[in-house]
């Protein structure tokens, strides 16, 4: 494809200038490029990773100050022609980030993710495409995803048609197709329960009566989908084949003024290319003229083929970690994907594991605690050895004062440390006799207990959604944000309370004529009642009272000749009643809330 040559660099281009100084078959091949994204992005929503209405298709019109941005970055006409027609995903409509081996969805109508684009790798090159620390984005290159955290970017060559899959940190390519055992052997994954034990014991990752939702509708026209392009299709995944022939289609209608270009023009703008390549590759560290690349169009349907084949997963990067693939995997298989997926019981199913998840944090708790309270408990007689010798080092009344005010806190620490730790090791063996937090045999009530608590939380969202906010009256962006999330959070209650339903049905089932309490000996995994929280301000009032009696004796004892042990006392006792006016307000919030409300509890 021959180069394109840029107009000049003060010229604001806007999608139509851009295209017209295209030829149909570079504009053919941007199509085809902006198609392979598109259904990449449909499969991501097949699999219930992005939400669907999140996922915009152009084609777009870009902003006065993008189209300005795009002149200072000195961007490609091919660049700035495939902005204005390739998909994004909206932000704002989901809570999807991550993208393909972990990287970002890259948004180009977002000026900071344009910007950043211009250095992909977070390198901060030097100017000039030959310094050893030189530019390697050239005007025709775009990323199609950020490299997130330390991840791999995907970097498209409109030019050569070809794309780069590069590591951030050691610049080196990560594309599959160049290592043939990346994968590895996916097949050899089995799914297992949270707690590692497999279905053979009878606990059901996702219980019985789960698949009851109906088949995920991949089927909208260009009109429900916002798009116009009659390049884009609506299947589920284009094969590399019929990007192949769309192309050969689009190259017959390639106009007769396209083909009689001036041949020597055409012919030394390849040379200077071939140039900067080759000295490129000599030159330039960052260049990634350096590593092997493919045909863009190859490996977009690679990509999706991945996804679909599952030997990539949604998510695994630093925005959404979703589930261990060992989990994710099986779930996906299990609810029929890709061919009858039944995506409302694959929801059931994440919900169950995020819920189980949960539950065994909660149930460890007691013994994170010991855990906690012993290492406490070594840093403060660590401490106290510290600021012994400190004191005993000490060639001034003033450093001497000040070490045994360390002291003298290190030890009230190590007396309350003890103390906790001794309650925590109580706690621990009545509520995990022998290490263990949850038994086998009670795990259905640990998921059936945490889905109650969870799914009461999901209906006061929506009963907080009963009326709109008074400042959003008027303003019509706000009133349709407020709506889509009314919407989300009905559709989440839904599904909670299917699930809430299976587990209970699960719970009677695996453990009859048991509690969640009679089992664990724990009352419920739901918030303290209001009751409760009084009686926390009632004591931390008297912890802060008892506080402030010792530092006042303490401090009676500094000599004058310590003067910033004196004042540190002072600004620690004001602390402390700082903190005794801030729980008599909680206390008197709590008793007010207990009188116009009752005791209000998820127990």
């Amino acid at each position: 494809m021959a180069p394109t040559t840029n107009p000049d660099s003060s010229t604001i281009l806007t999608p139509s200038a851009a295209a017209a100084l295209l030829t149909s078959a570079q504009k053919a091949h941007l199509h085809a490029v902006a198609s392979c994204l598109h259904t990449i992005y449909k499969t991501l929503v097949k699999m219930h990773f992005i939400d669907e209405d999140a996922l915009i298709t152009g084609p777009h019109t870009p902003s006065p100050s993008l189209l300005e941005k795009y002149r200072e970055l000195k961007l490609d006409p091919t660049i700035i022609y495939l902005y204005s027609i390739m998909p994004y995903i909206d932000p704002d409509l989901t809570s999807a980030r991550d993208f393909f081996q972990g990287g970002e969805l890259f948004n180009p109508l977002n000026e900071q993710d344009v910007e950043q684009g211009r250095d992909p790798r977070y390198l901060d090159p030097e100017e000039g495409f030959y310094n050893q620390n030189g530019e390697y984005m050239y005007p025709w290159f775009t990323p199609l995803s950020g490299c997130g955290n330390h991840a791999s970017c995907i970097v498209y060559d409109a030019r050569g048609e070809r794309i780069w899959v590069v590591d951030q940190i050691e610049g080196c390519t990560t594309d599959p197709f160049f290592a043939k055992d990346w994968y590895g052997d996916v097949e050899e994954e089995k799914e297992e329960s949270n707690w590692g034990e497999s279905d053979d014991g009878g606990w059901s990752a996702e219980g019985e009566g789960a698949k009851s939702g109906e088949d995920f509708d991949d089927e909208e026209s260009d009109e429900e989908s916002g798009g116009g392009s009659e390049f884009w299709s609506d299947d589920e995944g284009l094969t590399k084949e019929e990007v192949e022939q769309m192309l050969l289609d689009q190259d017959e209608d390639v106009n007769m003024e396209d083909e009689d270009e001036d041949e020597e023009e055409e012919e030394e703008e390849e040379e200077e290319s071939e140039e900067d390549e080759k000295g490129d590759k000599t030159e330039n560290e960052n260049s990634l003229m350096m590593l092997s690349e493919r045909s863009a169009i190859d490996v977009l349907c690679d990509i999706n083929r991945w996804y679909i084949e599952l030997k990539e997963l949604p998510g695994q990067g630093e925005h959404n970690g979703w589930l261990d693939p060992k989990l994710l995997r099986p779930l996906y298989r299990k609810h029929g994907w890709p061919d009858i997926f039944d995506s409302r019981a694959f929801d059931i199913g994440m919900i169950f594991i995020s819920s189980d998840k949960s539950a065994q944090y909660g149930a460890e708790e007691p013994l994170r605690k010991v855990d906690c309270y012993k290492s406490w408990l070594e840093y403060s007689d660590r401490d106290i050895r510290r600021y012994t010798q400190e004191i005993a080092d000490a060639d001034t009344p003033a450093a001497e004062w000040e070490a045994r005010m360390q002291l003298w806190k290190a030890e009230e620490r190590h007396q309350r440390n003890k103390k906790d730790l001794k309650n925590a090791q109580e706690k621990a063996a009545r509520l995990c006799p022998g290490g263990i937090a949850q038994r086998d045999e009670d795990l259905p009530l640990w998921r059936l207990e945490n889905l109650r608590v969870e799914t009461k939380n999901k209906r006061r969202e929506v009963e907080r959604n009963d009326k709109m906010p008074d400042e959003f009256v008027g303003q019509t962006e706000k009133i349709l944000a407020w709506e889509r999330k009314c919407r989300k959070d009905q559709e989440a209650l839904e599904l909670y309370e299917a699930a809430y339903e299976t587990a209970k049905a699960d719970a009677e089932r695996m453990c009859p004529s048991k509690t969640f309490q009679s089992a664990t000996g724990i009352e419920g995994l739901g918030r303290k009642d209001t009751y409760w929280w009084i009686e926390t301000q009632k004591e931390l009032i008297v912890y802060f009272l008892e506080q402030i009696k010792e530092a006042q004796e303490f401090g009676e004892r500094v000599p004058e000749e310590a003067p910033d042990t004196r004042n540190a006392v002072k600004d620690l006792i004001e602390g402390h009643e700082k903190s005794i006016e801030r729980a008599r307000t909680d206390q008197v919030r709590y008793e007010k809330w207990l009188e116009e409300h009752g005791n209000e509890t998820d127990m």
